[in-house]
């Protein structure tokens, strides 16, 4: 389906990147020896509200409850009245949804193209398994530490060897601990 929709997208709008205006345009702020841009500012401030939101409907709400104990176990979930359909359905909505929200706030710090979204979800899955597939603060905090690494890598070492970077963390990270780092080995007993 991925490739067909990329297919579609190309002949629609060409192969060309498409260049967004910034949200906020300005000049740079200078904090702690950094540079950021208002609209690198904006994209923290939106992501910070975001996992909130997600927080409050996942562990305060019943749908969020339920989509929660339909991803643990779905048999004991609809066994429980829960709605196996509509939580699935909400979850991809919500999934689609976000996806769409990073796409608008990422584009104008790079180019939009079809292919832009391959890149971004390698990092996230990277930043999942750093900080522990299964654990939501080990994947939030995996994605600032790849950020980090990626910023130190690309001044330091050559901005050529940041799309490496997600890769080697990864393999690190399964050799050294294939949980994660915030992530927890699961015992099954049989």
């Amino acid at each position: 389906a991925g490739i067909v929709l990329k297919g579609v997208a190309q002949k629609i709008w060409g192969e060309l990147s498409h260049n967004s205006p910034a949200i906020f345009p300005g000049d740079p702020v200078r904090f702690w020896g950094a540079t950021l841009t208002y609209q690198h500012i904006f994209i923290l401030v939106i992501t910070c509200f975001v996992i909130v939101i997600l927080y409050l409907f996942f562990n305060k709400t019943l749908l969020g409850k339920g989509a929660r104990a339909a991803a643990f176990n779905r048999d004991a979930a609809q066994l429980m009245g829960i709605n196996i359909r509509l939580v699935t359905a909400l979850i991809f909505a919500m999934s689609a949804a976000l996806t769409g929200l990073a796409g608008i706030l990422v584009s104008p710090l790079s180019s939009a193209h079809t292919g832009m979204g391959i890149s971004l979800a390698i990092k996230g899955f990277a930043a999942a398994i750093l900080g522990g597939a299964g654990s939501t603060v080990g994947a939030i905090a995996g994605g600032f530490f790849l950020g980090l690494i990626e910023a130190l890598a690309g001044r330091y070492i050559a901005s050529g060897f940041n799309t490496a970077i997600p890769f080697i963390l990864m393999i690190l990270v399964l050799f050294v601990r294939p949980a994660g780092i915030m992530g927890r080995k699961e015992v099954e007993k049989v």
